[in-house]
């Protein structure tokens, strides 16, 4: 586990112990993974290994929001979906307020063309209620929003980008599977 995770965890106890306290989340996959974690080469075309990660994605229930090319031979796909929904409750001696929060994560995949095959490079972060987090990790992704939570919220576990990281690593494996497969037939 890397410091800055351990510091979110810390930080999470200390004030959910706390009356008021709020922190900003500020997580991806990145908290969690390397460059080279991140990243699968694929034995088949750019083009085969985008329609292989948007069928990936659609199968887990992400839908593709954007298509962008890029430099020549790069493109840039973004996904959005929800993860879960989390209804929160305060009671104080006066008053008690609930809340309904959804959870959700949105992943950028960069499909790069090789001489021989692709290079697909994939980062997730976490959303609440459609705003997308930020992160150390936001350079060439769409801007972000400034997620603040009390210190008290349900939903904190969710928000560290920790299951966005097991979602991209297992992504990662079936599309090299996916991507051997895919070369195996062009190659009969």
């Amino acid at each position: 586990m890397k410091l800055s995770a351990l510091a979110l965890l810390l930080l999470s106890v200390v004030c959910a112990s706390m009356l008021g306290c709020t922190s900003t989340i500020r997580a991806s996959s990145r908290t969690y993974l390397d460059q080279e974690e991140s990243t699968a080469t694929l034995a088949v075309p750019s083009k085969a290994a985008i329609q292989l990660l948007v069928d990936v994605m659609r199968q887990r229930g992400f839908q593709i929001i954007d298509d962008q090319e890029g430099k020549p031979g790069t493109r840039r796909l973004k996904f959005k979906g929800a993860r879960l929904g989390l209804t929160s409750v305060e009671v104080s001696t006066w008053r008690a307020t609930a809340s309904y929060s959804r959870v959700g994560s949105v992943f950028y995949a960069f499909v790069v063309a090789r001489e021989q095959g692709s290079l697909v490079y994939v980062v997730g972060k976490p959303t609440l209620n459609g705003l997308e987090a930020c992160s150390q990790h936001d350079r060439g992704l769409d801007p972000c929003d400034e997620v603040v939570v009390g210190g008290g919220w349900a939903g904190r576990k969710q928000m560290t980008g920790l299951d966005e990281s097991e979602f991209v690593q297992s992504v990662l494996i079936e599309l090299r599977h996916a991507g051997e497969a895919a070369s195996t037939e062009q190659g009969r």
